[in-house]
């Protein structure tokens, strides 16, 4: 039992081991007794179902937060205000597919293994089972693959912040031209006047992506596009996006899309 009793150095409340007159405990009102108490531990101690049970939800909200985190440390990208983008704001735009965000994130679905952007005609997923980044390229270095329905190869680009920002937007149109199709990250960095190195972190800051990584992002993109947009063969295609062979070709689309370009271009005619 526990009594509190004033102390008078500081005026607050201290505890004190001292019982009661009567040899009571002193209960608070929603209190079990002693006997209740330890039998209701017993059951959810020994009851397997209630213990898996609870062991999950503690596990799936320990995983929430890390994943919550991580998103607000990511430094997703800019809004439309030029306000720094947080969970909660990508949350609500593509929840309500705002048009006034697309290009500026894009959407990875755990459950499926796909990225889109927030103006998606698929029913929107979970909260809980989404996750947020900056780039196409840093959707793809964490292993998902484009959307088929909302098609990030056509999103715009993100707003180009001040400062270093435009470095990597400079850096971005070389690649889209094909900069790194043929030459090294080493030839990148030398045509925009900085180094290799500093480049590579630059991309990292503001993409969360690798150069090589956000030239072969960008590949797949022309790829995509003369794919759903003409009648070409698919070696010419493949020359075309900056491809040097039409194995590395099916290699890349077999290891982004999980399926060959041909499957891909069925798929678009067949849909209209």
């Amino acid at each position: 039992m526990t009594c509190v009793q004033g102390s008078e150095e500081d005026g607050g409340a201290v505890e004190s081991d001292t019982p009661r007159p009567d040899g009571n405990e002193e209960r608070g009102p929603y209190d079990l007794p002693a006997e209740e108490a330890r039998n209701l531990t017993l059951h959810f101690s020994q009851n397997p179902f209630i213990a898996l049970a609870t062991n999950v939800a503690l596990v799936r909200r320990r995983t929430m937060t890390i994943l919550t985190l991580r998103n607000r440390l990511a430094e997703i990208g800019l809004g439309p205000g030029g306000r720094m983008l947080d969970v909660a704001e990508c949350e609500r735009a593509r929840v309500s597919r705002n048009p006034a965000y697309d290009g500026r994130f894009f959407t990875g679905v755990r459950t499926t293994g796909v990225y889109c952007r927030p103006v998606c005609p698929v029913r929107p997923a979970r909260g809980c089972n989404v996750e947020f980044f900056p780039s196409a390229a840093a959707a793809e270095t964490a292993g998902y693959r484009p959307c088929l329905r909302c098609r990030p190869e056509t999103a715009p680009f993100s707003p180009a912040w001040n400062g270093s920002r435009t470095t990597v937007e400079r850096a971005m149109r070389l690649i889209n031209a094909g900069a790194l199709d043929h030459r090294g990250v080493e030839d990148l960095a030398a045509r925009l006047g900085i180094g290799s190195r500093h480049l590579c972190r630059l991309f990292r800051q503001h993409l969360g992506a690798r150069p090589v990584q956000a030239a072969k992002t960008a590949r797949l993109q022309r790829a995509k596009r003369l794919i759903d947009g003409t009648d070409l063969p698919m070696t010419e295609i493949a020359l075309r996006s900056g491809f040097r062979s039409l194995r590395r070709f099916n290699a890349v689309f077999a290891e982004v899309y999980k399926r060959p370009p041909t499957e891909i271009r069925r798929i678009r005619r067949m849909s209209g």
